[in-house]
């Protein structure tokens, strides 16, 4: 797990985004990283939020994707797998 302090560095921003269809994920992703935005917060908000920050996780090597609006122990638990 990357520590905090580390993602805080790298940019100065971090975008939250709400992902509605997987398909847009990768894309957005990679557009961002090549952007200089690498650090990456996906809410968990809709029903793709989890498969659409798996999908980055494994096809976007240089983003660092992290969940947010974490409500309930259910997606805290989810979060982490």
């Amino acid at each position: 797990m990357i520590s905090l302090e580390h993602v805080l560095q790298l940019a100065p921003v971090m975008p939250v985004v709400v992902v509605d269809d997987v398909r847009h994920a990768v894309p957005l992703a990679r557009a961002l990283v090549a952007g200089g935005i690498p650090a990456i917060e996906v809410t968990l908000r809709t029903d793709a939020a989890l498969e659409a920050v798996r999908a980055i996780a494994a096809e976007v090597p240089d983003a660092v994707v992290g969940v947010g609006t974490v409500r309930r122990p259910a997606d805290f638990a989810a979060a982490l797998a």
